[in-house]
């Protein structure tokens, strides 16, 4: 019996203060009812290596403590897939940045290639873990309730809403989801640089949209955090629905139309959206050269939002 008392004694300190007199107890009470089934296979009383046997069977005292109180982890285990997502989105959006401003020192003030490939690995690895730290606690803090964020999510869903099985275009994935975050998230700080970026940390910059252009982009800016909703409103239900297709059409049309309204600019109208900072740009690209590959790049870019426009158009009117 001094050596149950000894392996209860063990198996408390691992519990909670108030859990430890009934959990002990009812671990107590099992234990007996083994060792005094025991007994009656053996027909004697259990010596001290008999218990000590049960009790290794029992298994350690801290496995034990958390059977009856689980640990609770810092991520549940239904978050990891979107904590994953989150972490490679905003580390990646991080990397960009940091490729930008590390190619920037490169050109104007430091040369040396070693010490821009170890400035830009010391600068990608501080600030991920600082941005690791700051999502891993706030998913720690937006489940302290009980409830994981997916369970949140879960609680939305209704039978009736699945689809059928051959339209498995109606589950929205999360891949899908995170790269257009991504790119929204990209072009809105892109876009609102004047207002967060000092203007000597502006005077660095190689290439810089010119007024009209920002005139633009900011009356489409609007447009671009709506994008981000609706990437949040994905998030959250998961599974298309006529509204969702309904609002992925009319911001995809939204940004076909300012692809190819900025991308015509120049083209049609001969009004640069470019402007150059400073010389060393100025001598391998001629304004001309820029003009064109930006117009280029918005009309390519142009035909993915259009492509997603026919492409939830046709499934709009196939809805059953």
């Amino acid at each position: 019996m001094e050596l149950l008392e000894r392996y209860l004694s063990a198996v408390a300190r691992e519990l909670p203060e108030s859990l430890r007199d009934e959990i002990s107890r009812e671990l107590k009470a099992n234990l007996l009812d083994s060792a005094e089934q025991k007994e009656q296979e053996l027909g004697r009383v259990l010596n001290g290596s008999e218990w000590a046997e049960l009790l290794r069977q029992c298994g350690h005292p801290a496995r034990v403590a958390r059977q009856f109180v689980p640990v609770r982890p810092l991520v549940a285990a239904d978050d990891m897939p979107l904590l994953w997502h989150v972490l490679a989105m905003v580390i990646g959006v991080i990397f960009v940045f940091e490729v930008v401003e590390a190619s920037a020192r490169l050109v104007f003030s430091d040369p040396n290639p070693f010490r821009f490939v170890f400035q830009l690995l010391a600068d990608v690895i501080r600030q991920g873990c600082f941005v690791f730290a700051v999502i891993v606690i706030s998913f720690w803090l937006a489940a302290q309730d009980g409830r994981s964020l997916s369970s949140r999510c879960a609680q939305l869903w209704e039978p009736s809403q699945l689809p059928k099985a051959e339209q498995s275009w109606r589950y929205i994935r999360l891949s899908d989801v995170f790269t257009d975050l991504a790119t929204y998230i990209f072009v809105l700080v892109l876009t609102t640089m004047p207002v967060w970026m000092s203007d000597a940390q502006q005077q660095g910059l190689l290439l810089v949209f010119n007024s009209d252009a920002q005139l633009w982009l900011w009356f489409f800016s609007p447009v671009m955090a709506l994008s981000v909703a609706f990437c949040f409103w994905q998030l959250q239900r998961r599974l298309w629905s006529k509204a969702m297709l309904t609002t992925a059409i009319a911001v995809n049309l939204s940004w076909l139309a300012m692809l190819v309204w900025l991308g015509l600019q120049y083209p049609l109208w001969q009004q640069p959206l470019l402007e150059a900072r400073h010389e060393p740009l100025a001598g391998m690209l001629t304004q001309l050269q820029l003009e064109r590959g930006l117009s280029w790049g918005l009309l390519v870019s142009s035909l993915f939002p259009g492509y997603e426009v026919l492409r939830d158009s046709l499934r709009l009117r196939q809805w059953d």
